[in-house]
Order: C-alpha cells, then sequence, then structure tokens
C-alpha cells in the first residue's frame, strides 16, 4: 500500500495522517472518467479525494500534473488488461468473437457507460493540448499493436488471410474507438449489442479456414 503523509500545516495532534494514494487515484480517476477534464474543478477533486487542497497539491501537483499521472496509470492498466484479455482468446477465428464479446461485457460494466477515459480526453482535449495528443497518441499504438498482435496469430492458424492483418487490425481498432465514444454519448447495452453484433458479422467475412 502506497502511503502519502499529509503537510505539516495540515497535521492534527498524535500521529501524522496518511492516506491511500493508489485508492485515492481509484476515486479520481472515475471522477474524470465520469465528468471530463474541463467539469472537473479542484474542489471537485479535493471533496472526491477527502483531502484539503493542500494536501492534495503536494501529493500530486497541480490539476494538469495529477490528469496526466492518472491518465499515464490508465492507459498502462488498460493495455495490461487488454494483453491479458487477449492472451485468453485462442489463436483462431474465434478469438476474434471472443474479443468481440469481451467489448461488450467491458462497455456494460459500471464505468462502461463513460466511454474509454483516453478517448474521451482525446475528443475533450485533443485540439487543446499538444501533450494530451501525445498521451492519445501512445494510448493508440499500444492498443492497436496488440490488437494486431492477436489477429496475426489468428492469420498464421490460417482463419485470416495474413496480407489482410493491417486492415483488419485497422477494422478492430475503429470498432474499439466508435464504441467507445458512442458509449460516452449515452447510448445504452442494447444500442451498443447492435454495434458489437455487426463487428461480429463483419469478422466472420474474415474467415478463410475450412
Amino acid at each position: 500500500m502506497s502511503t502519502v503523509e499529509a503537510p505539516a500545516a495540515t497535521r492534527g495532534r498524535g500521529r501524522p495522517r496518511t492516506f491511500d494514494e493508489e485508492a485515492v487515484l481509484d476515486t479520481l480517476t472515475s471522477l474524470f472518467w465520469a465528468q471530463g477534464y474541463g467539469s472537473t474543478s479542484v474542489a471537485d477533486i479535493a471533496e472526491a479525494a477527502q483531502l484539503n487542497k493542500s494536501s492534495l497539491y503536494n501529493a500530486f501537483g497541480s490539476k494538469q500534473e495529477l490528469f496526466n499521472r492518472i491518465l499515464d496509470r490508465y492507459i498502462s492498466a488498460r493495455t495490461e488488461m487488454l494483453g491479458g484479455l487477449i492472451a485468453q482468446t485462442g489463436s483462431g477465428i474465434g478469438a476474434l468473437h471472443a474479443f468481440l464479446e469481451m467489448v461488450r461485457s467491458e462497455t456494460t460494466l459500471e464505468m462502461g457507460h463513460c466511454g474509454c477515459l483516453a478517448v474521451n480526453t482525446s475528443a475533450e482535449l485533443g485540439g487543446e493540448s499538444p501533450e494530451m495528443v501525445a498521451f492519445a497518441e501512445r494510448y493508440r499504438d499500444r492498443i492497436t499493436d496488440a490488437l494486431r498482435s492477436m489477429i496475426q496469430r489468428v492469420a498464421d492458424a490460417g482463419d485470416v488471410d495474413a496480407g489482410q492483418v493491417e486492415n483488419h487490425t485497422n477494422m478492430l481498432m475503429m470498432v474499439i474507438m466508435g464504441i467507445s465514444l458512442t458509449a460516452r454519448s449515452g447510448a445504452g447495452a442494447a444500442e451498443i449489442g447492435r454495434l458489437v453484433d455487426a463487428a461480429h458479422a463483419n469478422v466472420d467475412t474474415w474467415f478463410t479456414g475450412g
């Protein structure tokens, strides 16, 4: 567990006050995810974290510094999670269908209706901040690499055309991004389900196995 000691000015008598930094970052990730960067004030952050502003700044720096850390953390966790899920899907065409079902399930989870934090941030701040553009590009590159690896395994198994791996990778990437933005716009499970079903039908056309 990672703990951060409160600054001297905010300590009470006796034992110094501490808090679980990772738990606070989890809470603030959910806050930014639900509200977006621009609509989340420092007061909102302090209230959600249950910290005064002095402790907040001492622990995490400015709002922008805090958000950069949250994005870095989110992208790393998201990439690791996706890699783990892909590793479980096998190597045949069924792997692609299994992956799409994971997308369906994830999008209907507690934060799934908010879309993807990295995609949302790119849509919100991409035209305003070169730093956010870099974050979004790095995220897309990591996800694309993971998808390409999965589809290459399917091609190696003889279920899809090896010459179409890049096209199929880009198609699945577009599906993921589109579903994320659709979820963020308020779409329900039924609408998301129709998009996933359409993606399943498209993947069926890629099959070249016997």
